[in-house]
């Protein structure tokens, strides 16, 4: 028998692998390791899957010897999907690294 926290994680994976069909269908592209951060996320409710890709992009980058410069025009080209608006806290997040802005995937596939 599974617990409900099992039957919460398999439900939220199997929706994000339906975003990332829909979006994969209009294009865009994802990290291998997108699914992973969700799981993260939900194993440590505390912590939110958008500071989770914050710090793994920044440990990877570290790990690279990049610069903040070279770290900064990163940040600028990634995007991240989430599934429910951000908090406060990883909204300032978010908008002191500067990502793009970019429309939701439903406006897009209804154009």
């Amino acid at each position: 028998m599974t617990s409900l926290g099992e039957e919460y994680l398999d439900h939220t994976l199997e929706f994000m692998r339906l975003a990332i069909e829909q979006m994969t269908s209009l294009g865009e592209e994802y990290l291998d390791h997108t699914l992973e951060f969700m799981r993260l996320a939900i194993e440590q409710a505390t912590r939110h899957a958008e500071m989770e890709a914050i710090d793994t992009l920044l440990e990877q980058w570290r790990e690279h010897r990049l610069s903040k410069s070279e770290v900064a025009e990163k940040f600028s080209k990634c995007k991240l999907y989430v599934t429910c608006e951000s908090c406060i806290m990883c909204a300032a997040a978010l908008s002191f690294i500067a990502p793009r802005p970019d429309r939701p995937l439903a406006q897009q596939a209804s154009q």
